[in-house]
C-alpha cells in the first residue's frame, strides 16, 4: 500500500511538471506588434537592446516588455489657447504633431522619458 502511494505521488509530481513547465515557458512568450519594437525591463531598469516585431521570448515574472511605436504617428492636441505679443488671444481647435522615433534611439529615449515620451515632448509642451 505504501509503494502504491509512492508511485501515485511520483506520477502526480511528473504530471505536475508537464503542466507547470509549459505554463512557465508560455508565460514568457509574447508578441511585438508590427510598427513597434519591444523594449524590456527587469527590476524597473531598462535592458540593453530591443526586439523586432513577431513572437519573442522573455524571462517570465521577472522581465516585462513595452511595445514602443517606431512608425510615423500623429499626436493631436485639442483646444490650445495661444496669445500674441499684441495681447490677442487665439484658440486653435486642434494641433497635430507628426513624429517618428528611430529604433536605434528608442532605448535612450525610453530610459530618459519613459515609454510615454510623446507626452513629455509634445502634449506637455503644447499645453
Amino acid at each position: 500500500m505504501i509503494e502504491r502511494n509512492i508511485i501515485k505521488n511520483m506520477i502526480e509530481l511528473i504530471l505536475g511538471f508537464f503542466v507547470i513547465i509549459p505554463l512557465i515557458v508560455f508565460s514568457g512568450v509574447h508578441s511585438v506588434t508590427e510598427g513597434h519594437i519591444g523594449v524590456y525591463f527587469r527590476g524597473g531598469a531598462i535592458l540593453d537592446g530591443y526586439q523586432e516585431p513577431g513572437w519573442n521570448i522573455m524571462l517570465p515574472f521577472i522581465t516585462t516588455v513595452e511595445n514602443v511605436q517606431v512608425t510615423v504617428q500623429t499626436d493631436k492636441v485639442n483646444n490650445v489657447p495661444c496669445g500674441t505679443s499684441g495681447g490677442v488671444n487665439v484658440m486653435f481647435e486642434q494641433i497635430e504633431v507628426v513624429n517618428r522615433l528611430k529604433k536605434h534611439l528608442a532605448q535612450e529615449t525610453v530610459k530618459n522619458y519613459t515609454v510615454n515620451y510623446d507626452k513629455t515632448w509634445i502634449f506637455d509642451k503644447i499645453q
